[in-house]
């Protein structure tokens, strides 16, 4: 009889070494799973305070509004002066108003330089609300764009030359 009650015993030793040692996984996971997340945390916190300066983001916001302005505005624009279709963009035919032909007269020399407040003033003043804070950095009237046209002249191929006049 006595070796049976030990063995009883030693079962329920056993199993409560088991519920301990889960008990103590359990805790070693959920430690490691708080690091890990408090670690990702502060890199992400960091990571994005260096990517979001004012620098970084006031270029990405011009790049932005410039992009508009050609391909949306003045693109449009040229075709409608002109009474042109974007269609003619690609075909070979030989008259004056040939967007190419157009077009192809300022791939080298570029369009005249743009000021950053004539950018936030065109389409009815349509970026202007950004004027305030871009000027707390940018010039308004010395930071400046020019637009090159590229083959095949649609609204986006163009290459942009920036010069800034910002205190970053």
């Amino acid at each position: 009889m006595k070796a049976k009650n030990k063995h009883k015993r030693r079962s329920r030793q056993k199993s409560s070494f088991r519920v301990n040692t889960f008990d103590t996984h359990i805790a070693k996971n959920t430690t490691l799973t708080i690091i890990v997340i408090a670690t990702l945390s502060i890199l992400a916190y960091f990571i994005f305070s260096i990517i979001a300066t004012p620098e970084f983001l006031i270029k990405r916001e011009i790049e932005s509004i410039t992009t508009d302005y050609y391909e949306n505005y003045f693109y449009r624009n040229i075709l409608d002066n002109n009474s042109l279709n974007p269609d003619d963009v690609t075909e070979s035919t030989s008259t004056e108003n040939n967007l190419s032909d157009i077009l192809d007269q300022y791939k080298n020399t570029g369009f005249p330089r743009i000021t950053l407040n004539q950018l936030l003033l065109y389409d009815n003043r349509k970026n202007y609300a950004l004027a305030s804070s871009i000027s707390e950095y940018c010039d308004l009237n010395k930071t400046t764009i020019k637009i090159f046209p590229e083959p095949p002249y649609t609204a986006k191929n163009y290459r942009v030359e920036y010069n800034y006049s910002c205190n970053f």
